[in-house]
């Protein structure tokens, strides 16, 4: 397999794990809070979860830096917003060629051997968040069954 490939597909489990956090919680809870995980409400660690995936790609493929998006105000724009960051970040790996994986990259958070690397490490960043939502969630008295 590929690193693109690679990529591509976790990406693509980063989107569904992300989608299975949100989905099924109200406009209200889309709003918790636990500070003892994170400062942040689950919109916005949810919306965290891709940018970093996001802006890495965005720099690797040539592209500049994307701007923040508008903060969704329902749990239905949350969802929409979501798929349209995944599918971007997709489209951006899908026409990447083997020259911008391979190049050094530097980033607001590091720099990394390659551009592979540093989509990487931002995916593995988004799953750490994923797990984050998952303890806000149980803090807040809405968890997610355990076979989610």
């Amino acid at each position: 397999m590929t690193e693109k490939r690679i990529l591509l597909l976790l990406n693509k489990n980063l989107a569904e794990e992300v989608r299975n956090m949100v989905h099924d919680l109200s406009d209200t809870e889309i709003l918790f809070v636990a500070p003892a995980i994170d400062e942040r409400c689950i919109r916005d660690v949810a919306i965290h979860v891709h940018r970093p995936v996001l802006a890495a790609t965005a720099v690797v493929t040539g592209r500049a830096w994307p701007p923040r998006p508008s903060w969704p105000t329902d749990g239905a724009e949350l969802q929409v917003l979501l798929k349209e960051m995944a599918e971007q970040i997709s489209d951006w790996l899908r026409n990447a060629d083997e020259a911008m994986l391979s190049q050094p990259v530097t980033l607001r958070w590091g720099d990394f051997a390659t551009g592979s690397g540093a989509i990487l490490n931002s995916l593995v960043h988004g799953f750490v968040h994923v797990g984050a939502i998952r303890g806000i969630r149980a803090i807040g008295d809405f968890p997610l069954s355990p076979e989610a």
